[in-house]
């Protein structure tokens, strides 16, 4: 075996040791998620939309069984206010405030949340998010309320990701 060999084969083993202790360390479903509707026309409609597509199947973002948007529930304290000063007029404020309350467990959860998504008709009807701890914001416009495919595709544009730990 020449040096060259050798060193190779000296990388390579703690690189696959690392590895395999990461893959085994266990693993977070989801994403968890807040569904918060701030629409002013049709709001039962695109919620019903909305839960049309998540039990649709479309494994695009959203895994069934794995995967839970809060429609119902949510903290106290993501007021629809706070929602609307973080996501739609990204008050730095109300964004922290958002993070905080994020990162915190959510007893229906069982763990802490990863984002929220909301729908607005701000500037046209739109989809918008903040992921857990970055407060990373992301908005897209939806050409279709109506096409449950147009807007599944808006929704998984704007989801956040698992930011959890295992």
């Amino acid at each position: 075996m020449n040096l060259l060999q050798k060193l190779s084969s000296l990388l390579i083993f703690p690189i696959l040791m690392a590895t395999s202790l990461r893959a085994g360390a266990g693993s977070v479903e989801g994403p968890y998620v807040i569904w918060m509707n701030l629409g002013t026309t049709n709001k039962e409609a695109v919620d019903e939309r909305v839960k049309k597509y998540l039990n649709s199947g479309d494994e695009f973002c959203w895994q069934r069984g794995s995967s839970i948007m809060y429609m119902q529930q949510r903290p106290k304290d993501i007021t629809e206010e706070l929602v609307r000063d973080g996501l739609i007029s990204r008050n730095r404020a109300a964004i922290r405030k958002l993070n905080k309350i994020l990162k915190q467990k959510f007893p229906e959860a069982g763990s802490e949340l990863d984002g929220i998504i909301v729908f607005t008709e701000h500037d046209g009807p739109r989809f918008s998010s903040i992921t857990a701890g970055s407060g990373k914001i992301q908005s897209t416009r939806i050409s279709s309320t109506e096409d449950q495919k147009k807007l599944g595709f808006s929704l998984c544009y704007v989801m956040p990701p698992i930011t959890r730990e295992p």
